[in-house]
């Protein structure tokens, strides 16, 4: 048998552990403090940063916790660890939301800094596009389309260069209008977000951001029309509303990518 001497330090005559001294409540009220922290440290430091923050948050309220179950006579302060534990906990789980979501969307849209350049073929303009894209050309008696989307299946997501003669249009801003008749029917749900005037490399742009429902399936577009002496240009970045909002600042790259040659 052991002898009841060697336990001394260790255990008391009520079998508590002694030689951890029992907390007071300012443990579980730091807790409090460090979860009500998360929302402006991970609002104002960005996702990696107020996911840090908020792992400790959750590790300090989950100690406090622990303390808290180990003297449950002696803390005054366990309710106040488990309001802390479940306000760092929520905002660790959307901290990590905003750090998993944007590369997860990467990986799904096939995005990345790797670009390709692709040179049309009369060498009338060149443009950048995501690496693992791939590319389809149309060319008909009427204009030349070229599509550029993830070569994988995901939702929707493109960008398209369609060029044609300019058939005697001078003004942009009349394309624009005749662009946007067309496209403005009473079945398609049409909701203009954005039209104004600017220029791409001093040539005179048209600039419209539109919604629409084709079918099933809403998509919202930027188009960005481009009118040269004899060629009328249609850049266009698109996809699912929920989409595009997120990949935005992406795809206007891609658009401003264009680059006209000089003939």
């Amino acid at each position: 048998m052991d002898d009841p001497e060697q336990n001394q330090g260790f255990l008391n005559d009520d079998s508590k552990v002694v030689f951890l001294k029992p907390p007071s409540t300012r443990l579980a009220v730091l807790s409090v403090v460090f979860a009500l922290f998360c929302w402006p440290v991970w609002h104002w430091a960005g996702g990696p940063l107020g996911l840090v923050y908020c792992l400790f948050s959750v590790s300090w309220a989950f100690w406090a916790q622990w303390r808290a179950d180990l003297y449950p006579k002696s803390y005054g302060g366990r309710p106040m660890a488990l309001a802390a534990l479940f306000l760092s906990g929520l905002m660790g789980y959307f901290s990590l939301s905003s750090v998993l979501h944007p590369l997860l969307l990467k990986r799904a849209f096939q995005l990345s800094d790797q670009m390709s350049s692709y040179r049309e073929t009369d060498g009338r303009w060149t443009l950048s596009y995501p690496e693992r894209w791939s590319h389809e050309e149309i060319r008909n008696d009427l204009f030349v389309s070229h599509a550029f989307k993830p070569a994988k299946e995901s939702p929707a997501l493109f960008f398209t260069v369609m060029s044609k003669p300019a058939g005697g249009e001078t003004q942009v801003g009349q394309v624009a209008q005749h662009f946007l008749e067309s496209m403005n029917t009473a079945d398609n749900n049409f909701q203009l977000y954005e039209n104004r005037e600017e220029s791409l490399q001093g040539r005179p742009a048209v600039r419209i951001v539109y919604g629409i429902q084709t079918g099933r399936i809403p998509l919202k577009n930027e188009v960005l029309l481009v009118l040269e002496t004899d060629r009328l240009y249609l850049l266009t970045i698109g996809g699912a509303p929920r989409w595009f909002d997120r990949n935005r600042t992406y795809l206007r790259k891609l658009l401003y990518s264009f680059q006209l040659q000089n003939q």
